[in-house]
C-alpha cells in the first residue's frame, strides 16, 4: 500500500494522462477527478491501477462560471481561469476527503494564453485555497517549489520543465512511458467550440439558467425571435428525440412531411409563462415546415403539431419561409 495519495484533475488528454503518469511513477497512490457535465468529454478510460471520482457539475458552476465569471471569457464561451479555480476548490475538498496529501494538474506554462500564464496559474492557486498543494508535474521545474517537494514526497528532480503551445515534448514523453492513444488537443471542453458560439445569446439572455436550457445550446439550429421568444429546430432524428425531452420547458413543435418529422422548441428566454399568438405560431411553423421541405418536393404545406404543457393547442398547414425570414433570426 503506498504511503502517500495525490487527486489530479484528468480531462483524458493526454497532458492530465502524462501528469498522472508521472505522479505514480514517484510511488504515490493516484486518485483522478473527473467533472462531468454535458460540455465535458465522458471518461473511457484511464490509466491503470489509479481510481477514478467522478463529479457531477452543478447550479453553482453555472452561477460562478458561466453567469458571473470574475476573470472574464475567451474568444468563446469558455470563462477558463474561473473554470479552473473552481474545480480546484472542489478538489480541495475531495483531497481533504480520501486524504490525499496533495492535487495536481496537466496544465503547461504557456499553452493556453489566457488561462496558463504564470500569473495567471499563481492567481488560480490562490483563490482555489490550494497554495502550496497544487503540482503542475509538466512544468514543476519552471514553479516555485511546492509543500510535497520541499517535504519530500515528491522528487522535484523527476518532475519536467515543459512550456510553451508546441506537444512534441508531450508526444515523445507519450511514446516513452507506452502511452500510445489519446484526444487531439483542445477536444475536451465544448466551451471552446467557435461553432456554439453563435449560440452565447441564450446563455447571456436567459433569465435563472439552469443545466437544462444551457444544454440546449448544444442543440438544433437556434432562432432568435422577436420578444424574448426563442425556438430551436432539430436536425436529425437524433436530435429529434433530445428536444422531446426538453418538453416541459416550453411549447413543443412537430412537423410531419411523407418521410420524416423534425421536431422544435419555443420557449421564452425572460420568463417561464410562455405567451402564443396567431402570429408566433403561425412564424414558428412556416420556419419548421422549411426543414421538411426538399428540393424535389412539390408539396407547399407541412403538417405541424404544436403541444403545450401536454395539450395540443394548435395543428394545421403551413407553408414553408422564405430565406429572408431565416435570414432575419437565425443565429
Amino acid at each position: 500500500m503506498n504511503e502517500h495519495k495525490a487527486l489530479g484533475l484528468y480531462s483524458g488528454g493526454l497532458d492530465s494522462i502524462l501528469s498522472s503518469m508521472i505522479i505514480k511513477e514517484q510511488g504515490i497512490e493516484v486518485h483522478l477527478l473527473n467533472f462531468v457535465s454535458p460540455f465535458f468529454n465522458k471518461i473511457k478510460k484511464i490509466p491503470q491501477g489509479m481510481f477514478l471520482h467522478e463529479y457531477p457539475l452543478g447550479d453553482d458552476y453555472i452561477k460562478e462560471v458561466i453567469s458571473e465569471p470574475i476573470f472574464g471569457k475567451g474568444a468563446s464561451l469558455n470563462a477558463c481561469v474561473d473554470c479552473h479555480i473552481f474545480m480546484l476548490k472542489k478538489a480541495k475538498t475531495i483531497m481533504k476527503e480520501i486524504g490525499a496529501d496533495f492535487v495536481f494538474t496537466g496544465e503547461v506554462v504557456g499553452q493556453r494564453p489566457m488561462s496558463q500564464t504564470k500569473k495567471a496559474l499563481h492567481i488560480v492557486e490562490q483563490m482555489s485555497g490550494l497554495e502550496g498543494y497544487l503540482v503542475r508535474p509538466l512544468s514543476a521545474k519552471l514553479l516555485k517549489p511546492t509543500v510535497p517537494e520541499i517535504n519530500g514526497i515528491l522528487d522535484r528532480d523527476k518532475l519536467l520543465n515543459m512550456s510553451g503551445r508546441g506537444r512534441q515534448r508531450q508526444r515523445e514523453l507519450a511514446k516513452q512511458l507506452g502511452v500510445l492513444s489519446y484526444p487531439q488537443p483542445a477536444g475536451g471542453c465544448r466551451f471552446t467550440d467557435p461553432n456554439i458560439i453563435s449560440r452565447s445569446y441564450l446563455i447571456e439572455k436567459k433569465k435563472d439558467l439552469d443545466w437544462l436550457h444551457l444544454s440546449l445550446v448544444l442543440l438544433g439550429r437556434h432562432f432568435c425571435l422577436d420578444n424574448g421568444l426563442y425556438l430551436i429546430v432539430s436536425r436529425n432524428d437524433d436530435e429529434n428525440d433530445l428536444i422531446r425531452s426538453y418538453a416541459s420547458k416550453g411549447c413543443l413543435l412537430t412537423g410531419f412531411n411523407n418521410e420524416h418529422s423534425v421536431v422544435a422548441l419555443l420557449f421564452d428566454i425572460n420568463t417561464d409563462n410562455l405567451s402564443l399568438d396567431a402570429g408566433i405560431l403561425s412564424l414558428c411553423g412556416s420556419i419548421v415546415s422549411k426543414y421538411l421541405r426538399k428540393p424535389e418536393d412539390a408539396q407547399d404545406n407541412y403538417k405541424v403539431e404544436f403541444l403545450f404543457k401536454d395539450k395540443l393547442i394548435e395543428s394545421g398547414s403551413f407553408k414553408p419561409a422564405i430565406d429572408e425570414i431565416l435570414k432575419k433570426y437565425l443565429l
